[in-house]
């Protein structure tokens, strides 16, 4: 599919304003939210600002604050995004390894290459004809040309490093504005606290500079206009500048101010002119600095640390998360562009179905179905939101947490009464659910525990389970309880009593005419029983749900879907999935219960599939291919026609299933 900037590259055409609506999956009507950002970009002219997030590359019209345009869906999980400096190509690397080159005036992707196994980080020359990528271990720095994608040379590092496991951190690239010089971070030790910089000649592809006085790992670089300085931010907060050509440090540097107690990150940039500038960021603010003059030119809120950022020629930044942009001499300081959260969402129809309701990082956002547009957030000043749901009557009550505390708390959000509270210091509460006809709710915790509350008091501590608890789930009811844990145990609770009524079976041997599914998977499930060695060891059931008709409970396993019968609570059927589909950790029935959505994890398909069963034969009568990565929650309206998948990408899509489902 061609991509367009909107009210640029189609002028006089009538354009879709609402961006709930734009770029959809086929069988989607809506995304709400725009998905977590990945990196961003101005454009070299400042008018523009290119946003990379899981679900594409959202581009943002600063005159307006407003998005006009939205590329490279077909994919998304963008993780890094680059202008040629002429501003006439932009360079895509997604999560799948894949650099794609644009042509901005005309949308089409003119190359594209797969990199090796290995590869960890892109940056872009200067003279708009080059990229270059590094390896895991950062010592070999691989020069590619844009236009064919072919590699051109490899500029090696001596010594080669071999991080630790889990030592891995991106280091930066940085060209010179006239593409002449290449400078990044290496590690010096196994253990990569700290690290040295190479400086290369992009024309002979030899070293000419090296800076070895770090004992600390590089955050930032970037070069001067006439390329003869790099600025330098560590991970100590402190900002450098060396002069490349002399082999000397400057007289322009800062350390940690006393403005900013706690760690900060020092991000520099060059004004056009060479003026060095520094935006300094902590937990609580940021601010923009003439580094020359140790003038601070401006501040603005921020609420937490940096995890991507753009700092255009001194004058335009843009950081994440949350996603904020700073221009300077704007009336407009600090802005911030809505819809990019960070949290995956857990979608719930009000019972009306005219509402959707989402968590968004402690807050709760409430969708218009019929509009297909953003109504309202509700924050709490003093509490957390993990979940929003409808009671019995209607009313919308909230589940969460005291902020800073591991206090559990409901309340009802319309009239702020407190409905239950839950307090143990030295438990941390993971799993919650409630019951969609008593009001009654239950959190569960790290120690095994499963504590059910009836409205202001502690109804009853379920115990049994010795790892932390997974998933929750009451029976449409109210009198049952369905709970699972880490360790593998399954087990279902009478309400009232407290008492443990049956354990499920999630043993990996049970009878084999109970598994059916894809065929090739049913060919290995039945090779592995075929050898008796095989421990019959409990597999974790990660999510478990009771159908609305309380004669099923559906669990998902990380190759299977598992039904139980809720009243003999034996194995009905154990449904094995296709390959690339596999975590299916997202269940929900219809509300006839006759047909269970699942959701998946990625694996290697390039959208993540939803299925639908049919609970009575396990046959997968309808597959929707939806977001690029994992999907981690389902609901269904009220009259079963609508379907939410919540996903790590931080977007919901809504789902028309009439033409699949007979509910």
């Amino acid at each position: 599919m061609k991509n367009q900037i909107l009210h640029i590259s189609t002028q006089g055409v009538d354009i879709d304003t609402n961006v709930n609506t734009w770029a959809l999956p086929e069988g989607a009507i809506a995304r709400f939210g725009k998905g977590e950002v990945k990196d961003l970009a101005f454009s070299p002219d400042g008018k523009y600002l290119a946003v990379g997030t899981w679900v594409g590359v959202w581009w943002y019209d600063l005159s307006t604050w407003s998005p006009i345009a939205l590329w490279e869906t077909e994919r998304g999980a963008i993780a890094k995004i680059a202008f040629s400096p002429n501003g006439k190509r932009l360079f895509i690397f997604n999560g799948d390894k894949i650099i794609k080159v644009y042509d901005v005036p005309t949308g089409d992707c003119v190359s594209q290459v797969k990199l090796p196994y290995g590869t960890s980080l892109v940056d872009f020359s200067a003279i708009n004809q080059h990229f270059t990528t590094s390896d895991m271990n950062f010592s070999v720095v691989y020069v590619w040309c844009a236009d064919t994608c072919e590699k051109i040379a490899e500029l090696s590092i001596e010594p080669e490093i071999t991080l630790e496991k889990r030592r891995y951190k991106v280091r930066p690239l940085c060209f010179s504005p006239d593409g002449q010089r290449l400078a990044h971070a290496t590690p010096v030790d196994t253990k990569g606290t700290a690290d040295f910089i190479s400086v290369w000649d992009m024309n002979t592809f030899e070293p000419i500079a090296s800076i070895r006085d770090y004992t600390t790992q590089i955050d930032t670089l970037a070069f001067s206009p006439c390329g003869k300085f790099l600025a330098v931010g560590d991970a100590s907060g402190t900002l450098k500048e060396w002069d490349i050509i002399n082999g000397s440090l400057t007289d322009n540097q800062i350390e940690t101010s006393s403005d900013y107690p706690d760690r900060i990150q020092i991000i520099p940039s060059y004004t056009t002119s060479g003026q060095l500038r520094a935006a300094c960021g902590s937990s609580s603010k940021i601010a923009v600095w003439n580094v020359e003059d140790s003038e601070k030119i401006d501040a603005f809120e921020y609420g937490w640390y940096i995890r991507s950022y753009n700092f255009l020629n001194g004058t335009h930044l843009a950081v994440r998360d949350p996603l904020k942009v700073w221009i300077e001499n704007s009336s407009d300081r600090g802005v911030r562009l809505l819809g990019h959260s960070s949290i995956s969402v857990l979608p719930t129809f009000s019972p009306d179905g005219k509402t959707l309701v989402s968590e968004d990082g402690g807050s709760a956002m409430c969708w218009d179905i019929s509009e297909k547009k953003w109504q309202r957030r509700i924050y709490d000043k003093k509490r957390s939101i993990s979940q929003v749901y409808f009671s019995p009557e209607g009313s919308m009550h909230a589940r969460g947490n005291v902020w800073n505390t591991n206090t559990g708390i409901v309340w009802n959000v319309e009239t702020d009464e407190v409905l239950a509270t839950f307090t143990e210091p030295d438990t941390r509460l993971i799993a919650s659910a409630s019951a969609p006809t008593t009001g009654a709710c239950a959190f569960g915790d790290l120690e095994g525990n499963c504590y059910v509350f009836d409205g202001k008091e502690p109804l009853k501590i379920l115990s049994g389970h010795t790892g932390a608890i997974q998933s929750i789930a009451f029976s449409a009811d109210g009198e049952q309880l369905a709970c699972t844990s880490e360790e593998g145990s399954a087990y279902v609770w009478d309400v009232a009593s407290g008492q443990q009524v049956a354990t499920l079976s999630t043993t990996w041997r049970i009878d084999t005419n109970l598994y059916i599914g894809d065929a090739n998977q049913l060919q290995r499930r039945l090779k592995i029983l075929k050898n008796t060695s095989r421990p019959s060891t409990p597999g974790r059931v990660k999510t478990i749900v009771f159908s609305p008709s309380r004669d099923v409970i559906a669990g998902g396993k990380s190759l299977e879907i598992r039904l139980w019968d809720a009243a003999t609570h034996e194995v009905r059927l154990a449904i094995l999935l296709p390959t690339g589909c596999t975590q299916p950790y997202a269940l929900a029935f219809t509300p006839c219960g006759r047909y269970l959505a699942s959701g998946s994890w990625w694996d290697g398909t390039e959208k993540v599939s939803i299925r639908l069963w049919d609970v009575a034969n396990g046959e997968n009568v309808a597959t929707l291919w939806s977001h690029s990565t994992d999907v981690e929650y389902l609901a269904f309206s009220p009259d079963g026609t609508l379907l939410a998948s919540g996903s790590f990408d931080g977007t919901i899509l809504l789902w028309d299933l009439k033409p699949y489902l007979n509910t």
